[in-house]
């Protein structure tokens, strides 16, 4: 299983059972990581050197998406390895998750209110990351990336451990019409939240159940729990209106 040992530090540990996995969650203390405005760029990359240095993982063997709230999945291989991890420009374009068999590269995927999901099968080793926001939660991007586990290494949904990190909560995702719609198209109505005359929408309980219904064991599935908007541990687009990103990454030894 998995545990979510949370702390005021850097990067907060995802600890899987097995010890052949490396998997964390950067916090507001390291920094933010993004290194797409110009204005960005040096600071974000410092932080991304102290962090992964901190890890002590290799930074220029990692990978990052230009995530566009696409449903597109990668398979990573070594020749993918340091795509983005020092610029923008680098990065797997039209990008929001990751997934690998191959050791030694850390799929990354940076946040600020979208949920960050983490992917771990034991058994056939693969590993993968992914960038959910309220776009690619409609377009069931999990959901695919569990489907595309299975079709490119045959990975069973039983064996998968999953983490949904810290991301925008329900009782903070206040949504528009919108966001009902997307829901109600794509079999995820029962996630909208009317609460005080206001319309909500529950990411987590949305990207938990394309676990369940693919496969995936409750007992093999945490939520983090932690809201971005309400934690000032993490960085949140809609409370600061800004650039800054943390993330969250994983790594087969």
């Amino acid at each position: 299983m998995i545990t979510f040992m949370h702390q005021e530090i850097n990067f907060v540990p995802v600890v899987f059972k097995e010890n052949d996995v490396v998997a964390f969650c950067s916090t507001a203390q390291a920094g933010s990581l993004f290194v797409k405005d110009e204005k960005d760029i040096l600071r974000g990359l410092e932080n991304r050197q102290r962090l992964f240095s901190d890890l002590r993982i290799d930074l220029n063997r990692a990978v990052f998406c230009q995530q566009t709230h696409s449903d597109n999945v990668l398979i990573v291989t070594e020749k993918d390895a340091g795509r983005g991890s020092t610029d923008f420009a680098t990065g797997v374009p039209d990008t929001d998750a990751l997934l690998t068999n191959q050791s030694g590269i850390t799929l990354m995927i940076l946040v600020a209110d979208c949920v960050p999901i983490l992917l771990y099968d034991p058994v056939k080793k693969v590993i993968g990351a992914v960038h959910a926001g309220w776009r690619g939660t409609m377009k069931r991007i999990l959901e695919k990336t569990v489907q595309k586990m299975f079709a490119q290494y045959g990975t069973d949904p039983k064996d998968v451990l999953a983490f949904i990190g810290p991301s925008i909560g329900p009782n903070c995702f206040a949504v528009g019409e919108d966001v009902v719609s997307g829901a109600n198209a794509s079999g995820q109505g029962d996630f909208v939240i009317k609460k005080d005359n206001k319309t909500f929408f529950d990411l987590w309980a949305s990207n938990k159940a394309q676990l369940l219904e693919n496969g995936v064991g409750d007992e093999n599935i945490q939520v983090a729990g932690i809201c971005s908007h309400c934690s000032s541990e993490y960085f949140s687009f809609r409370r600061d209106k800004d650039a800054n990103r943390f993330g969250v990454g994983i790594m087969l030894r």
